[in-house]
């Protein structure tokens, strides 16, 4: 019964977030166990034969301890899996991160066939509950009838599984473990909660009447661009430029427009003067839906169609298309996760030039006009879970400008690397090549007179380099196996945070140091003012601002601390499940969940929440902020938020009663 805890455990702890699980592959020659694992994977029987035949053990392992049968299952390719077996492969394999086995994977997976083999070749059936429970949660029918034929399970468990099914609304499951003899129970108030931390409700008065008192309209003064992901410096900031408290869609209340947007991109929107632009990748195959809201699974989506990714620019002010371009015809080279798209990186410009990267399919410049200025092939760039690189997730990490450089950020299955370009040509200034897991996040370039250090987080290191030369400045060691989030800057610190599984930390970093700069565990030293190893941020960028550091979890969890000292300063829930990272302006902060639901914050030492709003669609992206306009992009639209403008005085009107 132990056992079956700790499975249980492990399995609901990963279906918690958007997973991943590699080998960490390189360019170099493949050697003959590399080749066992990549065709069982790939379902060569007469490969995986040959290479037996001439020795290779059927259990080598990789540093993961995952071996030829574990990726055979992964992959359903049940000719290979009996081949393995036959020949005296473990069939209760199992995983040194995640501490899955075969036959938990393959249930995860929806893999009925590996699963019936698996069962049948004596994997052990008390380790097959946790993967009952992911068939359940997931859907997965055919799944669940296998191991409900071959499985003895308590009434607990079985009534513990159906209550699973019923919370990822998985109806058919549900009935088919009814019939089984599971009973429904009522939910508790922590399983309605979804956790303990506090969720704190508007007033009537806040989130109704929008008194004046509370959402006056402001003028401004000067419309500032948001030219990159997370506006100017990538700071997620936009004083002075005024957005409302809230609005409504139905109704049209402080609705500017709402446009749609062909294809299917996650990427963010910037705006540069009176242009919106966005990325999008299009074809009449994929629908315009991800796995938002969800708990989400190491799955690919496989898409063999042809695409076409595009560049968009809109009109700020009207939301009307004012032009788009073609970047690349084809089928995609490399594969993306349910809840990721073909265009994940956001476009970054400095008002001149206007650079998309659409991963493997290229890095393309622009002006504003829509001319194309010089494009480059990066190669093959596959981000996907570090213990099996046929999970293929999608590249998601966004260039930035730094002078007259563009800077990629390439951490991939092979060889990652992080590279330079110049800004007006496309030539390669530096390359430095990088020992490192796939990530997704953007890098950081950090200036302030007496340094210069363009800064990236990954799993093995958070690393420094000198951005004119590409040189390694500094490193901290322990980082998250998984990292997405991206590092930020402000008054004199650099933040760097991880929040997936464990550790799951938070480094202030002080620039200028050199070589290993790692603190001790929950510590500081001379180049790390404090560290913190348990409330790191996942998939959410954190925001800084006015001295306090906001860590937003996936699930809502918002944790506050005081930049400067790294003491906590508040934890409460914040309904939803989050991918989109808050930004601020004015006072205010806006988080938006993956359902299209954003709630507006008052910043401060003290959480309070002022108004709830609604996009109607799923969003994973962060919205952008420039005059008066907050600019939202749904999986289908764009939308501007904004108070009523006088016709012709490109300002906001004054506030009046409504």
């Amino acid at each position: 019964m132990r056992h079956w805890i700790v499975v249980l455990f492990i399995s609901l702890l990963s279906l918690s977030s958007t997973l991943l699980c590699t080998t960490s592959s390189s360019a170099k020659e493949i050697g003959p166990e590399e080749q066992l694992w990549h065709h069982a994977r790939s379902g060569d029987v007469a490969q995986v034969k040959s290479l037996l035949e001439k020795g290779v053990p059927v259990d080598a392992k990789t540093e993961f301890d995952c071996t030829a049968l574990y990726f055979a299952a992964n992959s359903n390719q049940t000719e290979v899996m009996e081949v393995l077996i036959a020949a005296g492969a473990e069939v209760d394999v199992r995983d040194n991160s995640y501490g899955f086995s075969a036959l938990a994977m393959a249930a995860w997976l929806g893999h009925a066939p590996a699963v019936e083999i698996l069962l049948k070749n004596g994997a052990d059936p008390e380790d097959a509950v946790g993967g009952l429970f992911a068939a359940a949660s997931n859907g997965w029918v055919d799944v669940v009838e296998v191991m409900l034929k071959h499985l003895k399970l308590e009434a607990s468990q079985l009534d513990a599984v159906l209550a699973a099914a019923q919370r990822s609304d998985q109806a058919e499951v549900a009935a088919l473990l009814q019939a089984a003899g599971a009973t429904a129970a009522e939910a508790s108030e922590q399983d309605q909660t979804h956790g303990t931390a506090q969720e704190t409700q508007p007033t009537d008065a806040e989130t109704s009447a929008q008194a004046p008192s509370l959402d006056p309209v402001m003028a401004v003064a000067k419309a500032e661009p948001w030219p990159e992901f997370r506006g100017p410096g990538r700071s997620g900031t936009a004083d002075g430029q005024h957005p409302p408290l809230a609005w409504d869609l139905e109704s049209g209340r402080n609705v500017r427009w709402q446009r749609p947007v062909e294809g299917l991109g996650l990427s963010s929107p910037i705006i540069w003067g009176d242009r919106i632009f966005v990325t999008t990748a299009v074809s009449p195959e994929t629908e315009q839906t991800v796995d938002a809201g969800g708990l989400g699974s190491i799955a690919l989506k496989e898409e063999t169609s042809p695409h076409q990714w595009q560049l968009h620019a809109y009109d700020l002010h009207s939301g009307e298309l004012a032009w788009k371009r073609t970047a690349h015809r084809g089928a995609p080279k490399s594969q993306r996760h349910w809840k990721a798209s073909q265009a994940n990186p956001t476009a970054v410009t400095n008002g001149k030039v206007l650079v998309a990267f659409f991963g493997s399919e290229g890095l393309f410049a622009y002006d504003l006009s829509g001319k194309l200025l010089w494009k480059q092939d990066l190669g093959i760039l596959n981000a996907g879970w570090y213990m099996d690189p046929a999970f293929q997730w999608g590249f998601a990490g966004s260039p930035i400008i730094d002078g007259n450089r563009v800077i990629v950020q390439a951490d991939i299955h092979g060889s990652s690397f992080v590279m330079a370009l110049d800004l007006n040509t496309g030539k390669e200034l530096w390359r430095t090549d990088r020992d490192e897991l796939p990530s997704w996040g953007t890098p950081l370039v950090y200036r302030d007179g007496k340094h210069s250090e363009l800064v990236l987080s990954a799993s093995k290191a958070i690393i420094a380099y000198a951005p004119d030369t590409g040189k390694e400045l500094w490193r901290i060691h322990g980082n998250s196996p998984i990292t997405v989030a991206s590092p930020i800057a402000q008054d004199g610190l650099i933040i760097v945070t991880g929040g997936y599984r464990t550790p799951r930390p938070i480094y202030a970093v002080k620039p200028g140091g050199r070589g290993d700069i790692t603190p001790p565990e929950n510590g500081s030293n001379p180049n790390v003012t404090w560290s913190n190893q348990k409330d790191g941020a996942y998939n959410v960028t954190p925001l800084l601002y006015r001295g306090i550091l906001y860590l937003l979890r996936d699930n809502g969890v918002l944790t506050t601390f005081d930049a400067a000292t790294g003491e906590q300063i508040y934890r409460e829930r914040v309904r939803g499940q989050f991918t989109a990272s808050p930004v601020a302006a004015d006072g205010r902060i806006y988080v938006t969940d993956e359902d299209g639901d954003v709630r507006t914050l008052q910043a401060g030492r003290t959480f309070k929440l002022l108004a709830e709003s609604s996009l109607d669609s799923a969003t994973l992206a962060t919205p952008a902020i420039s005059d008066g306009l907050l600019v939202f992009r749904t999986v289908k639209s764009l939308i501007g938020v904004g108070f009523p403008k006088k016709v012709g005085s490109g300002q906001a009107e004054k506030a009046a009663s409504p």
